[in-house]
């Protein structure tokens, strides 16, 4: 999607390290998981979360917060998207707090309304975009994620939250790595 992007870039290749992690099932959930996944990518300096659109070409968010907040609900995002009913994709962290509002708009399209918190205001603040095109962007995300944390900490990877957490999409990391590295 032109108008619209959403992406993990590589700037390296991701060397694995041994961040294994033993979760309190009272205390934890799959936000922490993500959060140590996203912690683990951010400390590596090969990988870079961009998201741009609505007027600004590069949003101001980061690996290790705002890639974590996000990426939690892509899943949930994509099924909402694909059956066709409304879903929101928030940035909360200090600084962005944005939200993207994905409404149904035909048969084939969606609308997505960006909202701000901030003084920054989208311009456009709606675009119109073909629902299978931002299935197919969120669903590359997904894949750069899985993708970079089975590279990155393969233990926390393969914590059975994540698979949890990914549902159907669980097989969505096996991709080759193809287009992940920036040429």
């Amino acid at each position: 999607m032109k108008d619209l992007t959403l992406a993990i870039v590589h700037d390296q290749p991701l060397q694995p390290c041994s961040c294994g992690q033993v979760y309190d099932p009272v205390l934890d959930n799959i936000t922490s998981v993500l959060s140590d996944i996203c912690q683990a990518l951010d400390a590596s300096k090969a990988v870079r979360f961009v998201v741009g659109g609505f007027g600004q070409e590069r949003w101001p968010v980061d690996v290790r917060t705002d890639l974590a907040v996000v990426v939690e609900q892509v899943p949930g995002v994509i099924d909402a998207v694909t059956v066709g009913t409304a879903a929101t994709l928030d940035f909360v962290e200090q600084g962005i707090q944005r939200t993207l509002r994905i409404d149904p708009a035909g048969a084939a399209t969606v609308r997505v309304e960006c909202e701000s918190m901030t003084p920054w205001r989208p311009l456009p603040p709606v675009l119109i975009v073909a629902r299978v095109d931002l299935v197919a962007t969120l669903t590359t995300l997904l894949q750069q994620f899985m993708k970079s944390a089975r590279q990155r900490c393969p233990a926390l990877a393969a914590h059975p939250w994540v698979s949890q957490w990914l549902g159907k999409y669980e097989k969505v990391g096996a991709v080759e790595d193809k287009g992940l590295y920036r040429e």
